[in-house]
């Protein structure tokens, strides 16, 4: 095509070919006024450029397909992957807020649990301190009860104590006796007929049990003032049995002596009762001096015994104190192990909230009220958030990737559609203006070369104008004021062809029509024109292709064949 010659061209020109540049359609004869007006180059590029716009918008079309199927699935997975920031970063003020709300917590109690062990550990001091003092006092007392508690003068007194008692109750069994036997005397006289049987027994049993009671305080007396007390008793009881005996013994004159003897001795037995009184209390004087000897010893033992028991209640109190204690401590090391459970819980790890343990700053109370309502609230936005899939993230950057790809090819492809648009409309003008240049050129050569071989007449070429197939009929837009209408009939300018009110698109040329009237006659179309008249007329436009652009060799075989030979000539 630069060179100017190729197979629709006029470098080579045979005798057939003279009539078929005249027969030929003006579709085809285009083509040779594309090679005459140089302007086949740039429409080979041009068709190059249009199968490449073509394969970029199928290209472009099949991107937009694929698109438009993951486009929805980006988006989704969009939702989810900012779900899913949104989630970190709620996770992540949620576990700052738990950490300080849960080291608070754990430094709380751990602070707590270091003072009840200090607390403990004086208490158990203090218990093991008492403890020893008990033990101390323990062993003294253990000591005290294994040291004899009587004297020997007291166990001798208590001796003799006893057996003056003992000697008191022979002479009371013998006194008794005695005042039987002057009952029995009294029995058998006459003069006992006063008194009934009765009558005596009862006297005697009165008279001995008031014995009975006045030997019965004696032996119960402690004190010399006690046996004091009870002398006037005995010295009743003693005119008491006198007067019983003399009342019996006056009525019976028979056995008055045995009756005074009786009496003697019963006289004699009370005086040394008597005597034994005096003696019993006398020994009851010195054991009661000994009893309050021992008792100051006693006091000792007792107050020993009264520490004991102080002590005693002492530890008690600082058992239960470390008792106490202890409690506390348990009860702390389960709120330890309840908010472990609850940290495990919670996802937050001890070493997250460990450090604290070495004295960071503690939150107070109100400061801990504050942050739980945070942390719900976070919770609570997490429960709105929801789950997300851990494989989406994946998914998302695959699928994000792929569409970024084709957005990008998209992208490229469309520029390079407006890039190839722009080359074919930039070859389209230089097309136009090239052509429009050249069929001027040949235009006016092709009259003056038919002038020229005819010796005179008139001939012009005409161009053909079309709209592309999908749009409505074409605009007048011929150099020459011609154009076509839809069923190919060439008309004037003058002939308007009626147009829709729509948007038209500019026509293009599609075809090249040739008139030409010889000398002396009035045609119209060139196919009323003989042989010769048709060689001569296409060696006219040959002449004016070549005159317009040059090829580098043109052979002519036989163009002459149909001529006279004065035209041959």
């Amino acid at each position: 095509a630069k060179a100017h010659f190729g197979q629709r061209t006029y470098s080579v020109i045979s005798q057939g070919m003279v009539d078929d540049i005249i027969l030929i359609s003006p579709k085809e004869r285009k083509e040779y006024f594309d090679e005459a007006a140089g302007v086949k180059q740039y429409q080979l590029k041009r068709d190059e450029a249009v199968r490449k716009l073509t394969a970029t918008r199928e290209n472009l079309h099949e991107a937009e397909l694929l698109i438009q199927e993951i486009e929805p699935r980006v988006r989704s997975l969009t939702r989810q992957v900012k779900r899913l920031e949104r989630r970190e970063e709620v996770e992540k003020e949620l576990r700052a807020m738990q950490q300080q709300y849960y080291g608070a917590l754990w430094h709380d109690l751990a602070s707590q649990h270091k003072t009840q062990a200090a607390h403990l550990h004086h208490a158990s001091a203090s218990r093991i301190k008492k403890e020893e003092d008990v033990h101390t006092i323990q062993g003294q007392l253990q000591k005290l009860e294994k040291e004899e508690t009587q004297s020997e003068a007291f166990l001798s007194l208590q001796k003799q104590y006893e057996a003056l008692i003992a000697k008191r109750n022979t002479l009371r069994d013998e006194e008794f006796a005695l005042k039987n036997a002057l009952i029995k005397l009294d029995a058998p006289t006459k003069n006992a007929g006063a008194m009934s049987l009765v009558e005596i027994t009862r006297i005697i049993e009165e008279l001995l049990i008031e014995q009975h009671r006045a030997i019965e305080q004696l032996i119960a007396a402690t004190t010399f003032d006690d046996v004091e007390k009870i002398k006037p008793l005995f010295r009743d009881l003693n005119k008491s049995f006198s007067a019983f005996a003399e009342k019996i013994t006056a009525k019976t004159p028979d056995n008055a002596q045995k009756k005074n003897e009786f009496q003697e001795k019963i006289n004699t037995i009370a005086k040394t009762l008597v005597t034994l009184t005096d003696d019993l209390a006398n020994i009851q004087k010195q054991l009661q001096k000994l009893s309050e000897e021992e008792k100051l010893k006693k006091s000792a033992f007792f107050a020993l015994q009264r520490q004991f028991q102080e002590r005693q209640n002492e530890l008690h109190t600082l058992v239960q104190k470390e008792n106490d204690i202890r409690i506390a401590s348990a009860r702390l090391d389960q709120k330890k192990e309840d908010l472990e459970r609850e940290l495990q819980n919670e996802g937050v790890a001890i070493t997250e909230v460990g450090p604290l343990l070495s004295g960071g700053p503690t939150s107070t109370h109100e400061d801990i009220s504050t942050l739980l309502p945070e942390i719900q609230k976070l919770k609570h936005q997490l429960e709105l958030i929801g789950g997300t899939d851990p494989e989406a993230v994946a998914e998302y950057h695959k699928t994000k990737e792929r569409y970024n790809f084709l957005t990008t090819q998209s992208t490229d492809l469309t520029t390079a559609m407006q890039s190839l648009e722009g080359a074919i409309q930039e070859l389209d003008d230089t097309i136009k203006v090239q052509f429009d240049t050249a069929f001027k050129t040949i235009n006016d050569e092709f009259q003056k070369y038919f002038r020229i071989l005819f010796a005179g007449g008139n001939a012009k070429l005409a161009l053909i104008k079309d709209v592309p197939p999908e749009s409505l009929p074409a605009q007048t837009d011929s150099q020459d004021g011609e154009t076509k209408s839809p069923n190919g009939d060439l008309v004037s300018e003058d002939k308007e062809v009626p147009q829709k009110k729509h948007k038209m698109l500019k026509p293009v040329i599609v075809g090249i029509d040739i008139q030409a009237t010889p000398p002396g006659k009035r045609l119209q179309s060139i196919g009323m024109l003989s042989g010769g008249e048709r060689a001569l007329t296409s060696i006219a436009l040959i002449c004016a292709f070549i005159s317009n652009n040059p090829s580098p060799f043109v052979v002519l075989d036989e163009v002459d064949a149909a001529l006279d030979e004065a035209n041959s000539e």
